[in-house]
Formats: structure tokens, C-alpha cells, sequence
């Protein structure tokens, strides 16, 4: 995939993250007016005002380097270099496994404690492996 297709991709991945975002701070205020989730307000309108923020600067940074030839020759350069590709790669490997294996030691911790917490992560590890292995699979049919 060239790398103008990558940046038009995530300008999308920004617009869809903006409008999430916006979902979250009108979800926000809809709680306020229950006094159950109150508590839940800041939470979502923080997170959406965060949301928004990082898919704007994501978006405009796609845009400039879609509209500026020499900055985005060196993006892709830099982007595509053999040696930060190898070390993304293995950086991702490293972190899979740790969350697996954090979330798994997590799980175990939690049921001296609580059982609830402790099958929700043990529900959170299941679904890892399974997006990991669908993703390995739609990697390795595409490849």
C-alpha cells in the first residue's frame, strides 16, 4: 500500500475517532441528567474532549504531509525504513505477549480479592487471543 493511501486511511481512522469523540460528550451530558451515572460525566466528556483532540491532530498532520511533497518524502522515509520497521515489529511482539501475560497475572491476583474483576480480565484475555488470532489469520491470507 503506498504511503499517500496510509495517510487518506488515517485521515478516516481521525474522522471516525472525532465523531466517537463527539458521541462521548453528548453520551456525557445525557448521563448527567440520571442522577445513577453521574458519576459517569466527567469520565466521558473527558475522554471524548481527549478523543477529539488526538484525531485532530492526526487528521492535520495526514493533511500536511498530503499537501507538502518534501516533508512527506521524508514521513515515508523515515516511516518505512527497514530498521524501524523491524523494530516496530518486534516492539508490538514484546507488547502483545507482556499484555497477555500482565493481564492473565492480573487475573489471577484479583480473584484473592474480588471474583468479579478477575472474570472480567480473564473475559478481556479471551478476547486478545481471539483478535489476535483472527488478525494473525487475516495477516497471513493477505500475505
Amino acid at each position: 500500500m503506498s504511503f499517500e493511501k496510509r495517510l487518506k486511511l488515517r485521515q478516516i481512522a481521525a474522522v471516525i475517532c472525532f465523531l466517537a469523540g463527539v458521541g462521548m460528550i453528548l453520551l456525557s451530558f445525557r448521563l448527567e441528567e440520571q442522577e445513577n451515572f453521574l458519576y459517569l460525566h466527567s469520565y466521558y466528556c473527558g475522554g471524548g474532549g481527549g478523543i477529539i483532540g488526538a484525531s485532530a491532530a492526526n487528521f492535520f498532520r495526514a493533511h500536511s504531509l498530503l499537501h507538502n511533497p518534501e516533508k512527506r518524502r521524508e514521513a515515508e522515509i523515515r516511516e518505512m525504513d527497514e530498521r524501524n520497521v523491524y523494530i516496530q515489529r518486534v516492539s508490538y511482539s514484546i507488547f502483545v505477549t507482556l499484555s497477555l501475560l500482565l493481564t492473565c497475572v492480573g487475573s489471577f491476583v484479583a480473584a484473592l480479592f474480588n471474583p468479579l474483576v478477575c472474570f472480567v480480565l480473564l473475559a478481556v484475555t479471551v478476547c486478545q487471543l481471539i483478535l489476535l488470532l483472527l488478525v494473525t489469520s487475516a495477516v497471513r491470507r493477505r500475505y
